[in-house]
């Protein structure tokens, strides 16, 4: 199965809040395996900036930045919108960044959690750098509530595109301008996220989704089905995939019809997926004399081309595409596509179930690929009610361990509904593909020969059943999807090591189909989830109808039976059916009722069952009336309720805002807490050891926001618990300074949980004004680290003058306090200078009118930091800023400076690493002035913001390079944002083998090598966007080094670079006329520098001349009056013979002499 992939504030106006739930993740870099060492597959992690800071702009408007670690940054709020709260949970899978407003719509199922998941969103290429408009799917109240021109009683606002009509979910598909996202959420919300607007069902992500014979097809039964005379001649099958290539001889004719939905140029097959789907339908095998038949050699398929020629494609292309295929009659629709379930409906989900009810076609889907995952691994669109579900088996009818499986998410109901043969499939090659050459489900699958390829998956076991579906269906053309559903179902033949919830009623068996003559409606019964304990469980009755197709009368005997989920049978009792015998009159139907005892028996966890039908008389001349309808209940192991009362600070019930997160401080799971009107909460855990961190929300009479920050380190839970929340129980921070006019305005407060066994960790942050902030640790301390992990905590934040005082440029003040392990509320301070240390900015930029954010990481001794979200103030450029921090118990700080333009963010970025400062001492720092070039980070200090610092390191075979190309005069690794133009090339050559050739710079790429050593030459060439910088417009470099394979751990290679630090003003600027001291120096020459020399260019870069290097460390140039800048160009060699070779041109710019 090809899987779904399911930022304005000044320091004076800093109201946004952000509650961040970051889990600690190691992030693991993808290494190419291959020895013959072609070009690279590349992981380009930071989207090509090699300092990693990444914006994602949500449908409110607010962007927050992610840094290469994966760790949010910093938000700002959008247009209107600094009062408005954050809740962020973080996982290995996900970077949830949830505003207040739309958390009462996300409980009430009207919003897509999808569309606040950061790491999703960067996964998809919906950030910043890589897309200008947010996708979304809106769902109407009723078929006619959207249109072109409104949605619901509002016109479509400006900046908002609607691009496709989607009868199937009564909505459409719009995409809406970052600039503009926060008036479309405007549009689609009542103020405060009360609910959605009038005519507004559901409003969802547009996310994008990738694609997941001789014997197979025999195993199945369909030459059977094919004696007896049914090929699935006039039925219509559509393949909602890649396209089909039609030309392919097994497909010649086969195609009655096609429209393509996706992005590429046509409805042609250039990836391979679809082909091979659609052959394994229906090809004849004639590339092969017959050998690789499909099982319904007689359909005629309807090609929709939902997915690209890169095998992905759009949610909203998929619904075009499911209705334009019952739109054109398809009796049944094969889509072996889908991604990972999530807790309400998706678009997909819903489609399915709405056009299988309105049309009678049945949608065939895959159960997805990840089986290894464990259980509720079935997708979406699988998860649908509707939908026949289907898992894969290898020849054997053994399940294949890709495959996924239940219980569904939610519900615990059985999925998936049936398998079919999905493991080393061979089926047509499209022309010029190559279908898992490189990344193959199962080892052994590739390319066969030009015309067949083999492949395993979810995705080749999905068209066994949609032909065995389509056989069905010409034998009882008058049959809806359901009453095909049921038929392939009651006929299935399951595997007897398996239960319900990984087979649900086993392999399709076809040719039992055509013969079946008994169904049952429905076709499989899931009871949920029982809860513990079970001695006080309800028995539970479901009624179960038999159908008899036949012409006479069948005596059915009714058995049940109860299964574990290796198929073994247990809790004899489980599962009873009654009566046991029913009588089914020809044509009609009879009941009878399954009941599910969950006292009965020892085992817990799955519990699978069958009702088996057999036939009761052997004068019955219905030979196949036999049905067996797949049961499952999941008896729950231990656990207990924890019930949670929250009351704000007036002792009534919280802002609907209000938000919690449960940590299971073993396991580091992270429990949702799903909050009710009236401020209660109850959250079903396991027994174990639990953090909670609750942010209360109490709304003031003036519409603004109180927010208390509660932290309850350990809860253990070994009974049912209740907990009250109260926000009155905290207090806010209390600071004084030298400067009395200082008032306190953005913070953090970090609180950081780490699990038992050291390998997980939680970080709770919060970012926002400290003067609506409240905090309290109510319970603890964590007790012993060894058995239920340790507890590590921090406030910081930033006090400044009010904004009647903003031309004076008051100084900053930014100070952070670790908090202790037990049971505090608020915090108090007294300062005065000597207790602060002074740290005066210097701020530039080479074009005018941009603007700075100010991003501050403090770190206490222990290594505790508010890295989750900085202490981040804004600013306009150029600006000379004083900062004071606090020095007191071994704290320390890191900055990150963000250039924006008057529209454009996070244009240029800056990092100055961690470092210690003395109280009483003056410091001087500069940032965004020149000269601008390359740099190896080796500066003092420990790289604070994610990975292992910058430069080229080597481990074992495989390179890693990190090289920031816009560093700036003062040695602060820097990067531009070449998504608002400009460009790079990086390549990387071993002993005259090309290893690399990228259009991007060289940012955090793993790369395979050559072992041994070798001589390497690695060249970059930036040019800069004029917009964003106008000096050092274009650097190129050329490094020659040899390595060696790295015997042990990360080794740095001997890079050599040639840095240039001039005093210039704030815009770069030196002044014509007059003569100008440079100092030079070469970074990473540890067998010392054995020559080195520049030229200089007053014409960027047509002419130049040879100038000396004083003393090897400075050149004193003399720029005509006439010159507009200077350009310079460098080479060095070490005493090992390497070399570096450096162009930067305009490096520095002239100022023309005044008038």
């Amino acid at each position: 199965m090809l899987p779904l992939r399911r930022p304005r504030t000044t320091v004076r106006t800093a109201f946004c809040t952000a509650l961040a739930l970051v889990a600690s993740m190691s992030s693991a870099a993808a290494v190419a395996s291959s020895t013959g060492l072609p070009p690279a597959n590349v992981d380009q992690a930071l989207g090509g900036e090699p300092t990693g800071l990444r914006a994602v702009t949500l449908i409110t408007g607010d962007r927050f930045l992610v840094d290469r670690g994966g760790d949010l940054v910093s938000v700002t709020p959008g247009e209107g919108r600094d009062e408005v709260g954050f809740r962020v949970e973080a996982s290995r899978e996900h970077l949830y960044a949830i505003p207040a407003d739309a958390e009462r719509m996300i409980a009430q199922d009207t919003l897509d959690r999808g569309l606040f998941d950061l790491k999703a969103l960067l996964d998809a290429g919906y950030d910043d750098a890589h897309r200008a408009e947010l996708p979304l799917i809106l769902g109407g109240s009723t078929s006619t509530s959207l249109s072109a021109t409104r949605l619901g009683s509002q016109p479509v606002p400006e900046g908002t595109v609607v691009t496709r009509k989607l009868a199937a979910v009564r909505g459409v598909a719009v995409e809406v301008g970052k600039e503009t996202a926060g008036e479309l959420w405007k549009t689609l919300t009542l103020p405060n996220g009360v609910r959605a607007a009038a005519g507004i069902r559901k409003i969802w992500l547009d996310g994008t989704v990738r694609a997941t014979l001789d014997r197979s097809v025999p195993q199945i039964g369909a030459p059977s089905a094919w004696a007896a005379g049914y090929t699935g001649q006039g039925v219509k099958t559509a393949v909602l995939d890649t396209g089909i290539d039609s030309s392919h001889p097994d497909l010649a004719g086969r195609v009655v019809g096609e429209r393509n939905f996706s992005s590429s140029a046509d409805a042609v097959d250039h990836f391979g997926h679809g082909t091979h789907v659609a052959s394994i339908i229906t090809g004849s095998g004639a590339a092969a004399d017959g050998k690789f038949k499909g099982v319904a050699p007689g359909v005629g398929l309807l090609n929709g081309k939902v997915l690209g020629d890169q095998g992905s494609g759009s949610e909203s292309g998929i619904l075009a595409g499911m209705q334009w295929a019952v739109d054109q009659g398809a009796k049944v629709v094969n889509m072996s596509l889908g991604g990972p379930d999530s807790p309400g409906t998706d678009p997909l989900e819903d489609a399915v179930d709405t056009l299988s009810a309105e049309h009678g076609t049945l949608f065939v889907v895959a159960a997805g690929n990840e089986g290894a995952d464990g259980d509720s691994t079935v997708g979406s669109p699988g998860s649908a009610d509707a939908a026949l579900t289907v898992g894969a088996v290898d020849d054997s009818d053994t399940l294949a361990s890709f495959s996924s499986t239940g219980p569904r998410l939610d519900d615990d109901a059985v999925k998936p509904d049936i398998t079919g043969p999905g493991v080393h499939i061979v089926a047509a090659r499209a022309a010029g593909t190559a279908l898992c050459k490189n990344s193959c489900v199962q080892p052994g699958d590739g390319p066969v020969d030009d015309n067949y390829t083999s492949a395993s998956g979810t995705s080749m076991a999905t068209p066994h059943v949609a032909g065995a579906a389509a056989l069905l269906a010409s034998a009882h053309p008058d049959w809806s999807g359901e009453q095909l559903k049921r038929a392939l179902m009651a006929s299935a033949r399951p595997t007897a090591d398996r239960g319900a919830f990984q087979q649900g009623a086993g392999r399709v068996d076809v040719a039992a189909a055509i013969n079946e003559r008994v169904t049952s409606d429905p076709a499989s019964l899931s009871f949920g989830l029982a809860a513990y304990p079970h001695t006080d469980d309800a028995p539970t009755g479901k009624t179960l109808t038999y159908h008899n197709s036949g012409d006479e009368d069948v005596v059915l005997d009714l058995t049940a039976s109860t299964t574990d989920r290796a198929g073994r049978p247990v809790n004899d009792g489980t599962f009873t059916v009654s009566p046991e015998r029913v009588t089914v009159p020809a044509g009609g139907g009879a009941t009878a009722t399954v009941t599910s005892d969950t006292r009965v028996g020892p085992t817990l966890g799955q519990l699978s069952g069958t009702v088996t039908a057999t036939a009761a008389s052997a004068t019955t001349t219905s030979a196949a009336a036999v049905a067996r309808t797949p049961l499952g209940v999941v008896r729950e192991t231990e656990g207990y309720d924890l019930t949670l009362r929250h009351i704000g600070a007036d002792g009534n019930a919280p802002a609907p805002a209000t938000g919690d997160t449960l940590y299971d401080v073993v396991t580091g799971e992270i429990h949702p807490v799903s909050i009710q009107s009236d401020g209660t909460a109850v959250v079903r855990v396991p027994p174990g050891t639990y953090h909670l961190t609750s942010t209360v929300f109490t709304r003031r009479t003036d519409g603004s926001y109180e927010r208390a920050a509660l932290y309850q380190p350990q809860i253990v839970m070994d009974r049912d618990t209740s907990l009250t929340l109260d926000a009155r129980v905290a207090k806010p921070i209390g600071v004084t300074l030298p400067d009395p006019l200082a008032t306190a305005s953005s913070g953090v407060l970090a609180v950081r949980r780490t699990t038992s066994n050291g390998q997980g960790r939680l970080t709770s942050s919060w970012l926002g004004s400290l003067d609506r902030l409240s905090f309290a640790q109510i319970g603890g301390p964590a007790t012993a680290p060894s058995t239920t992990g340790s507890l590590q905590a921090m406030i910081g934040g930033v006090w400044t003058r009010p904004e009647a005082y903003e031309g004076a440029n008051p100084p900053e003040y930014r100070l952070a306090y670790s908090l202790p392990d037990q049971p505090y509320a608020g915090l108090t301070r007294h300062l005065t200078r000597r207790d602060l240390a002074r740290i005066d900015n210097t701020l530039g930029a080479s074009v005018a009118k941009k603007r700075a954010d100010i991003s501050a990481v403090p770190y206490a001794a222990d290594g505790m930091s508010s890295a989750g979200v900085a202490i981040r103030t804004t600013t306009a450029l150029p600006r000379v800023q004083t900062d004071y921090v606090n020095t007191e118990a071994g704290v320390s700080w890191g900055f990150i400076v963000t250039q924006n333009g008057q529209t454009l963010q996070n244009e240029a970025n800056y990092y100055n690493p961690e470092r210690r400062y003395r109280p009483g001492r003056t410091y001087r720092a500069g940032y965004g002035v020149g000269v601008f070039g390359p740099g190896l980070g080796l500066a003092e200090g420990r790289d604070s913001f994610g990975g292992t610092g910058w430069g080229l390191f080597r481990t074992g075979d495989t390179l890693r390079m990190s090289i920031p190309l816009h560093t700036d005069g003062a040695g602060h690794p820097g990067s531009t944002g070449l998504r608002f133009g400009g460009s790079a090339r990086t390549t990387l050559v071993a002993d005259g083998t090309s290893l690399l050739d990228i259009a991007a710079p060289p940012a955090t790429t793993n790369i395979p090598v050559p072992a041994g050593d070798a001589r390497y030459t690695l060249s970059t060439d930036l040019n800069q966007q004029a917009t964003i910088t106008d000096v050092s417009s274009r650097i190129t470099s050329t490094w020659t080094f040899r390595s060696a394979t790295a015997a042990t751990g990360t080794q740095r290679v001997p890079l050599l670079n040639v840095r240039y630090a001039p005093r210039l003003a704030t815009d770069s600027t030196t002044p014509a006329g007059q003569p100008i001291l440079v100092p030079v120096t070469v970074e990473g020459a540890r067998a010392g520098v054995r020559n080195l020399t520049v030229d200089v260019s007053y014409d960027a870069g047509k002419t130049w001349q040879r100038v000396p290097v004083h003393a090897g460390r400075a050149l004193l140039l003399r720029p005509p009056t006439d010159a507009g800048s200077v350009s310079l160009r460098a080479k060095a060699v070490d005493g090992r013979g390497n070399t570096a070779e450096q162009t930067i041109i305009r490096a520095i710019k002239v100022a023309p002499l005044a008038n």
